[in-house]
């Protein structure tokens, strides 16, 4: 995008959004998803963190997101893997040296892992799930240790930036949860129309590669979805995000209670694997 929100990437309805409008609605927004050859369905599973709970991103990697790709073919147009960002570092000023990947300093992560994958052809998904589903199951044991996940389908509701396949593995995402509750409230209409553009003027396109957000459609079995919505801010510069957000943190908690009673759980996540 070379540092502004190009009318091309602009895929929500979203007018000038540089600086903080919002011109398409809601409704428009599944139809510019699909226009633009993204997917509008999302399955998505989130591994809570636990005294034991463990994934293993590297299995995940190599074997399990090959099995699914091979399984589900076309059905599918992307998968991707978010873990908890890390920080990069090297052992010694040797250019020799291996990088050494350690946790974020702060809190232990609320989500150790989440996946998303976006769906084509929502039938022959869920024939290929059922057909597959022993085989799919036996290798997920391979790679989750004691993180019961949370499953449900999801509807893309705002995107925003670069195209959904151009965010490589390694891209930061920071990402933003709102667990349903009997008395939570999440109002979409203000936070798409006031929310994402003020997200955007805040932050703008030199923080920002891509948004995406979602809302909760169905959980498992029919039931309702565990998480009414979610935010997915993928970052293009960190310095300038974290910057950004020094100054948009107090109008952003002002905000708050203007469209949700939800705490929110947050990932400042990266893509670890993505195909």
């Amino acid at each position: 995008m070379n540092g502004s929100f190009s009318r091309r990437s602009v895929l929500a309805g979203v007018g000038a959004a540089a600086v903080g409008t919002f011109a398409g609605s809601i409704s428009a927004t599944l139809r510019a998803a699909e226009d633009a050859g993204e997917s509008a369905i999302c399955l998505t599973m989130l591994y809570p963190n636990g005294p034991k709970a463990k994934f293993d991103a590297h299995h995940y990697h190599s074997k399990h997101l090959p099995l699914l790709k091979t399984i589900y073919g076309d059905s599918i147009e992307r998968i991707e893997l978010r873990t908890p960002k890390r920080v990069k570092a090297s052992n010694s000023g040797t250019s020799n040296s291996p990088a050494v990947a350690a946790p974020a300093m702060g809190p232990p992560p609320r989500v150790i892992a989440a996946t998303s994958i976006w769906i084509r052809d929502l039938k022959a998904f869920g024939e290929k799930t059922a057909a597959s589903n022993v085989e799919i199951t036996k290798d997920l044991a391979d790679v989750v240790t004691d993180s019961q996940p949370i499953v449900q389908y999801d509807k893309v509701i705002v995107l925003l930036g670069d195209a959904r396949n151009d965010m490589a593995e390694d891209t930061q995402v920071f990402s933003t949860y709102y667990p349903a509750t009997p008395e939570a409230k999440f109002d979409v209409k203000y936070y798409g129309e006031k929310i994402i553009p003020l997200m955007v003027s805040l932050y703008g396109a030199k923080s920002i590669r891509r948004i995406e957000v979602t809302m909760g459609s169905n959980g498992q079995g029919g039931a309702k979805p565990a998480v009414v919505a979610a935010s997915h801010f993928y970052i293009r510069d960190r310095a300038a995000w974290d910057a950004a957000g020094m100054k948009a943190y107090p109008q952003l908690m002002a905000e708050g209670p203007k469209y949700s009673t939800i705490v929110p759980i947050i990932g400042d996540h990266e893509v670890t694997a993505a195909g």
